[in-house]
């Protein structure tokens, strides 16, 4: 398993494909993104993470969550885990009050 920490320091191309699960404890919404491809150089995926706002207030999502699962809406813990069928999921930062 992935330390939070290698993956933030890992560059954004490595994550294509990838989804980050966003939640935002005021408004009540939960969020996925795609992994965009860079625009231009190798950035780390901490700096795409570290831009992310709620679509709906603009503050940061109280929980981040990156996962190569296709279909985000599968996503009901808020853990990191390694599944025997090659799904991962990392939590970046966790859930407020759980």
């Amino acid at each position: 398993m992935f330390s939070v920490e290698e993956v933030l320091l890992t560059r954004q191309s490595g994550f294509r494909g990838w989804q980050l699960v966003v939640r935002c404890d005021r408004c009540r919404r939960k969020a996925a993104l795609v992994i965009p491809a860079p625009k231009r150089g190798e950035p780390v995926l901490a700096s795409f993470v570290a831009r992310v706002r709620c679509e709906q207030c603009r503050g940061k999502p109280s929980a981040a969550l990156l996962t190569n699962l296709r279909d985000a809406s599968r996503v009901r813990g808020w853990g990191s885990f390694e599944g025997v069928r090659g799904s991962v999921q990392v939590l970046l930062w966790g859930p407020r009050g759980d």
